[in-house]
């Protein structure tokens, strides 16, 4: 899992758009950790130190979250795999279930006809939905696509 801590917090002049401003840079610069929940603080007058503890510990739980099987597949089939038909090359991909393979960080199967056909777009609308539905802030996601046999 991810806290994005900011220190130093200050030494910067504020207004009442300062926070947004960096939480919207940071995003920007680190593209790869949009997830990752952002606090902002100063040693040095230890403004919000303490509040970045119990945000670690909640990141660690939402690291070990464990979706059963029947409750993924309910949700992926009434919000993910029936609302965007995939067609590719004139042929659908047909998605036929998915399930949690492991935690640390939450790692999802998803099995279908034509893994190839399934592109890196509708796997990113997948993780939205996921992050939607379960939470899962602060916690990498990953979603393997499988050959259905």
């Amino acid at each position: 899992g991810v806290v994005l801590v900011v220190n130093k917090w200050d030494l910067v002049k504020k207004d009442d758009r300062t926070m947004g401003v960096f939480v919207r840079r940071i995003k920007e610069e680190v593209p790869f950790a949009t997830f990752a929940p952002i606090v902002f603080v100063s040693a040095v007058t230890r403004q919000r130190l303490l509040s970045m503890f119990p945000l670690i510990d909640a990141v660690n739980a939402e690291c070990q979250r464990r979706i059963s099987t029947g409750v993924l597949n309910r949700f992926m089939r009434g919000e993910v795999f029936g609302k965007h038909l995939m067609i590719k090359r004139r042929k659908p991909v047909k998605f036929y279930f998915a399930t949690q393979a492991s935690v640390r960080p939450p790692t999802f199967a998803i099995f279908t006809n034509r893994p190839d056909d399934v592109d890196d777009g509708y796997l990113r609308y997948i993780e939205g939905r996921l992050r939607e539905e379960f939470g899962f802030d602060g916690t990498p996601l990953r979603i393997h696509v499988r050959k259905h046999h």
